[in-house]
């Protein structure tokens, strides 16, 4: 399990945040959102479930544009 932190474009209100935190938790892989905020997120994730690619293609789908942070 890895913590990861991406950053999130898109986000301006809470019910953004909430919807980001919701489709983050629907992705496989996805153990734990563990932080939500305007501009970024930050979950435990399970390299071997998942890929992190998939993840961030969910958040893109919906119109927030993500990318891991460095």
């Amino acid at each position: 399990m890895k913590e990861i932190t991406i950053s999130v474009e898109g986000m301006s209100c809470q019910g953004c945040v909430k919807s980001v935190a919701r489709i983050l938790s629907k992705q496989e892989g996805v153990k734990e959102v563990k932080s939500v905020e305007i501009g970024q997120a930050t979950f435990a994730f399970n390299e071997d479930a998942q890929n992190i690619d998939d993840v961030l293609a969910a958040l893109n789908k919906a119109k927030f544009p993500a990318k891991l942070t460095e």
